[in-house]
């Protein structure tokens, strides 16, 4: 039995695949009541509500994850609920993801293309019932596996994001040879930003410290964001990496093998970005991290060092 995982991201119509094993409940039926206050009808076009229970448990869960950045707890906010859950229904409908759905979408409404703008946006198709938790589709945005961009983890860890808003749809699709269909929307592209002048940190590294390796794949993208001015988010956009070099090294002094850096000044979360791949990462040993020649608003050259260790 086959899964089909995708994932896109929030501003660029990216797009992953992962083939798993598929699971089901012990009776072979969704549980709708474990997430849902109102049971959603995807060949009605019924998008259904979440219980507060889910709510929780994703912003629990995007909160953690930001705790291990250093950076402050978001907020839910309600007021969007309508349009994540519309945003999720059309990707469930469809089958497939889409940032920009048209009016000859399965159970299009205005409310949902709204939401899936911006929104990171994630989806499972099974050919048979599937349970999973909520949390699940926080942990794929963050490692970002078989994805060679890493917007949906940048939204995630934007020091400047103030809130968020979950939506799921589970159930039939109207439009796939599969029979199952769980689709996930949080709005994370928001008209209002945090206010972080107070934060004590110079930059958002992913992974970094401590860091549980049940978030990280060993074969993953590792990234850095240089949090320049804490007072306005897109002034960060004036550090650039076109010279920057990135060391990494055991505590040892053992050189690891750095490939595949790219780095872009993008809008997605902080607007400066820059990622990388390592070869033999192993748990529990100590990785030295050191960028340096990042440049910024033109003329100030900025050196970074800084440790991880992933640990179960």
């Amino acid at each position: 039995m086959n899964k089909l995982h995708i994932n896109r991201l929030s501003t660029t119509l990216l797009l992953f695949l992962i083939i798993a094993g598929c699971k089901k409940d012990g009776n072979g039926n969704f549980s709708y009541d474990k997430y849902y206050a109102t049971r959603p009808d995807i060949q009605n076009c019924i998008a259904g509500s979440l219980n507060s229970s889910s709510k929780e448990a994703v912003l629990a869960r995007v909160n953690y994850i930001r705790s291990l950045h250093k950076l402050p707890a978001v907020v839910y906010n309600t007021e969007y609920d309508e349009l994540v859950q519309q945003s999720a229904l059309i990707g469930a409908a469809n089958a497939e993801l889409d940032h920009y759905p048209g009016p000859t979408a399965e159970c299009y409404s205005k409310d949902g293309a709204l939401g899936s703008s911006a929104s990171n946006l994630g989806i499972s198709l099974s050919s048979q019932t599937d349970n999973f938790k909520d949390e699940t589709n926080v942990d794929r945005w963050l490692t970002e596996e078989y994805s060679q961009t890493i917007g949906h983890r940048r939204w995630l860890l934007d020091p400047f994001l103030k809130y968020i808003s979950y939506g799921r749809v589970d159930g039939k699709p109207k439009k796939s040879g599969y029979s199952f269909v769980s689709a996930a929307s949080l709005k994370v592209i928001n008209s209002e930003v945090a206010e972080i002048p107070y934060l004590n940190i110079a930059y958002v590294a992913y992974p970094s410290a401590d860091y549980p390796s049940a978030l990280f794949l060993k074969n993953g993208i590792l990234s850095f964001s240089a949090l320049y001015d804490k007072n306005n988010e897109w002034n960060n956009s004036y550090v650039k990496y076109t010279h920057a070099t990135v060391e990494v090294s055991t505590d040892g002094g053992q050189a690891m093998p750095v490939s595949a850096i790219s780095f872009d000044n993008e809008a997605e979360g902080l607007p400066n970005s820059i990622q990388w791949k390592i070869d033999g990462l192993k748990d529990n040993i100590t990785y030295i991290v050191k960028i340096k020649n990042v440049v910024a608003d033109g003329d100030i050259i900025l050196n970074y060092q800084y440790s991880f260790k992933l640990v179960k």
